[in-house]
């Protein structure tokens, strides 16, 4: 066990350091662009992780959140779905999307999902990222700030689709997308 606790404090050590190297770059001047770079992520994936963006309605720095939430709710809410636990999903829902998002519409969605792919099982590889017509995938982990999008792949009986969830900063859902899993362009 203290081999255990041991990696978890490097982990967190270096997690720590990471985020000073990063705002160190930032005083420095490196663009989010660079940054990113080398990181191996997009300067937009870089951004939601390590940027801390001032609210312009109150001029203070905008919340973070764990991106376990996300990981989380996108799962949910395709549990929710197949169970038809309809008032949990709404209350998933940004209020302004409800109207558009009904139980109606989103039923005839799954109804074709297991039209093609029989029962539903299981989601598989849920992670985190940002939002991209080219159906992007660079996760994102730790605490990020601003809207994410959840991606899961949808595991039926004979096949597979992947779910794209959009949250906003609150971590309402303002859109759910589902689509094959070669797809290669999204709406979000």
């Amino acid at each position: 066990m203290d081999s255990i606790r041991e990696a978890q404090r490097a982990i967190e050590a270096a997690q720590q350091q990471l985020h000073q190297a990063v705002h160190a770059a930032r005083a420095r001047g490196s663009s989010w662009t660079e940054i990113g770079a080398a990181l191996g992520v997009s300067r937009q994936a870089a951004f939601k992780r390590f940027g801390k963006p001032i609210d312009p309605r109150t001029g203070e720095p905008m919340p973070t959140r764990p991106t376990a939430t996300i990981t989380t709710n996108t799962e949910r809410l395709f549990h929710l779905i197949n169970d038809g636990e309809w008032e949990s999903v709404t209350t998933l829902l940004h209020p302004e999307v409800r109207s558009e998002l009904t139980p109606q519409v989103i039923l005839e969605a799954w109804a074709k999902c297991i039209g093609d792919y029989g029962s539903f099982i299981e989601c598989r590889n849920t992670l985190v990222t940002t939002a991209s017509r080219t159906n992007g995938t660079d996760p994102l982990s730790g605490n990020i700030v601003g809207s994410a999008v959840g991606v899961t792949t949808l595991h039926f009986e004979a096949g597979e689709f992947l779910g794209r969830v959009s949250f906003d900063s609150n971590d309402l859902i303002d859109g759910i997308f589902i689509l094959p899993t070669d797809a290669t362009e999204s709406v979000f």
